[in-house]
């Protein structure tokens, strides 16, 4: 085992590094879009159904949950 600190940390050649770096960027760039596109969206059944078509059964009960609160049901029919 190495006890130089320098060659342990240095897992990838600086060129590739720098290239994992601007990947790493353009994918946290393109998720932030993405979503901020999904946020502006203006729901409509059009939109549900693209969106909810693509989701598994355990995804789908999941967004409910966290959109029910949300939601103007009545408390009481929530709970049950």
């Amino acid at each position: 085992m190495s006890t130089n600190i320098d060659s342990t940390l240095q897992t990838a050649p600086v060129e590739y590094a720098k290239a994992i770096g601007i990947v790493s960027t353009q994918c946290a760039w393109t998720e932030a879009m993405k979503n901020q596109y999904l946020a502006d969206a203006r729901p409509t059944s059009a939109f549900g159904r693209v969106v909810t078509s693509r989701l598994g059964a355990r995804t789908k009960i999941e967004m409910l949950a966290a959109l029910i609160p949300e939601s103007r049901f009545n408390n009481e029919f929530v709970k049950k």
